[in-house]
């Protein structure tokens, strides 16, 4: 055994001399798993200034309030105020390819123009009062004649109900459309938290994806009020979960969300 392991350090040793490696030390910062995180945001711990930070693997892509991301990630060095800074991209030892640069992008289509929190921008109230029977998935506007709110009329076909850290994300995927509604809970009910984030697709562009943040999307967070009417507080078993956000948005536009 003794034989077995001191030949396996000679050949690694060995490797790295003729690379010109040298080893580098663990990623001491937690997993995501560990973090309090939701679709765009994350807290890892630390008292610093927000971080944008992006998964390796994945592209995946939050903010970091606290200055800490997860393990794994890569750590921008850009200001909050200009979030790519690097000739359009956050990074500086982070380029990735293929479906991982296209998701890192589309993400980056919105939380490169805003910064992300849990708190989010819109004032909504969560009341557990719904009794009755909710179309799944819709987007209604009403009246008709009122500024139409992005999205109305959407139908749910490409919709999906999914768990995402603490957070409960309802998708609405058209063509060239997509309106991301997150709701993360907390203890109490008044405290939950809803969000939501709107994406609208353009035609792709000729030649290869390059590192920038705008994707062939731009994304925004809408600023909203209104009440969310929940059939339950229990998210455990999501089957059982429906809603609807009755809401108004930044332009006094009226709206429904039913799920």
């Amino acid at each position: 055994m003794k034989t077995t392991r001191l030949l396996r350090t000679t050949v690694c040793l060995a490797l790295l001399l003729l690379a010109g490696c040298v080893a580098t030390p663990d990623d001491t910062r937690p997993p995501l798993s560990e973090c309090e995180h939701g679709l765009y945001w994350a807290e890892c711990g630390g008292t610093g200034e927000p971080v944008l930070g992006c998964d390796r693997e994945t592209g995946d892509c939050r903010w970091f309030s606290g200055g800490v991301t997860a393990r794994g990630h890569a750590v921008s060095d850009c200001p909050t105020t200009e979030a790519c800074c690097h000739d359009q991209w956050p990074f500086t030892d982070f380029a990735p390819t293929g479906r991982v640069l296209e998701h890192a992008r589309d993400q980056l289509s919105l939380l490169g123009n805003t910064m992300i929190t849990r708190r989010g921008a819109s004032s909504v109230i969560s009341v557990a009062d719904l009794a009755s029977h909710v179309r799944w998935p819709v987007i209604r506007c009403e009246p008709a004649a009122t500024p139409r709110f992005p999205g109305c009329e959407v139908m749910g076909e490409g919709a999906t109900l999914a768990q995402v850290g603490k957070s409960i994300l309802i998708r609405f995927d058209q063509v060239l459309l997509r309106i991301d509604m997150e709701i993360t809970p907390a203890e109490a009910l008044e405290q939950w938290v809803v969000q939501l984030f709107l994406f609208r697709a353009f035609s792709p562009r000729d030649g290869p994806p390059q590192l920038w943040c705008q994707n062939y999307s731009v994304g925004e967070e809408l600023s909203v009020s209104g009440v969310l009417h929940l059939s339950t507080t229990d998210t455990s078993d999501l089957t059982t979960f429906h809603g609807r956000l009755d809401g108004v948005d930044s332009r006094g536009a009226a709206f429904t969300m039913e799920f």
